[in-house]
């Protein structure tokens, strides 16, 4: 898809045929990743035969047990459209969210991708087997650790320079300085829940597997309501005291996260479907150590953005110069080699956990 909107954006003159090549771009490349996965499955033996479907009793339990698993993966989404809803009110607060909302979402997706190849398979066929109950939580263990170990310095990037990220990624034409700045504002809150975001989705799967997919529901839908309240609180006052209500519904869809999240694990602990084993305690205590180090190497390049910048003041393409995104592109690459030398030495991850995670 990414490959798609290139080539159709690249070399297009004007704003208005970029925004429409792109559109079409995104169709075609939705067409052609179906074509892929359907030619790949065929390679594999697995025929896929396009039929009207019959209403059967296999059916209509897949569609009660799924009805509500949509509502509870899709808490999130909802959080933020209710955010975007709210942020209408005051100018330019529905820019500067959507732009930190795209940043933040970019490890989410990242990090998503990582667990499903590496470890969601795994975990799906051990909570299934109901029978195992050491294979259930060691599975849940290594999920949590890895997604842990990946998200936490995703967040404290986003916590530690929210204006060199968006300045460097964003600032240009019609977004500004200040644009730059109040979005890094609403990334700021949003960067704390991120850890919450991901936890929703490694810890729904253990009542999914189950057929318990009303708890994750009606958890989801206590966390839209905290949404709902707490944002529209803060935007009030916010937006009363110091003119920037955004800031209070960004910081409302963290907290209800975080509630979320916490329902999940007191839950999955309380009918000891999880429990923390001490290894887990031990390793996301480097997990932190790791990320302190990483977090800072990032905050002396926050304090020192401007002239980080101007060493890549050479740096052009096509007359037109990218100091600042190669500045925060490069600053992005050594924070997380930081992170990586301080992870190997604390052993938060060892080379033996990388190659058990890339085995099928």
């Amino acid at each position: 898809m990414n490959i798609s909107i290139l080539l159709a954006v690249i070399f297009t003159k004007t704003p208005e045929q970029a925004a429409l090549n792109g559109a079409i771009a995104i169709a075609v490349a939705g067409v052609l990743q179906a074509a892929m996965l359907y030619w790949g499955c065929r390679n594999m033996g697995v025929k896929i035969a396009f039929r009207v479907p019959k209403i059967t009793p296999d059916v209509k339990l897949i569609l009660g047990v799924m009805g509500p698993a949509v509502i509870a993966g899709s808490a999130t989404q909802i959080n933020v459209f209710v955010s975007q809803a709210l942020s209408s009110f005051e100018v330019g607060a529905k820019s500067w969210l959507y732009a930190a909302d795209r940043l933040y979402q970019l490890p989410l997706g990242l990090i998503g991708v990582a667990i499903g190849v590496a470890l969601l398979p795994r975990l799906a066929k051990a909570v299934a087997n109901i029978d195992d109950k050491r294979e259930d939580i060691d599975a849940i263990n290594e999920s949590f650790v890895l997604s842990m170990s990946l998200t936490l310095p995703a967040a404290a990037a986003l916590l530690c320079i929210p204006f060199f990220l968006m300045y460097g990624f964003w600032a240009g034409g019609e977004f500004k300085t200040s644009d730059a700045q109040n979005t890094a504002n609403a990334l700021f809150h949003y960067a704390w829940g991120v850890p919450a975001f991901v936890l929703i989705r490694i810890l729904a799967p253990p009542f999914f597997a189950r057929q318990d997919t009303k708890s994750p529901m009606n958890f989801a839908l206590v966390g839209v309501a905290s949404n709902v309240i707490i944002g529209a609180c803060l935007f009030y006052f916010f937006h009363k005291n110091y003119n920037s209500g955004y800031i209070g519904l960004a910081i409302g869809t963290s907290a209800a996260a975080w509630i979320n999240t916490i329902l999940l694990v007191a839950t999955l602990i309380n009918r000891k479907w999880w429990r923390f084993d001490k290894w887990v305690v031990g390793r996301i205590a480097r997990v932190f150590l790791a990320t302190i180090i990483m977090a800072g190497f990032l905050l002396f390049a926050g304090q020192n953005q401007d002239l980080i910048i101007s060493w890549f003041s050479w740096a052009k393409i096509l007359g037109k110069s990218i100091s600042k995104e190669l500045a925060i592109l490069v600053v992005c690459g050594l924070g997380f080699t930081v992170y990586g030398v301080a992870a190997l030495f604390t052993k938060a991850l060892t080379i033996s956990d990388l190659k058990a995670l890339a085995r099928p």
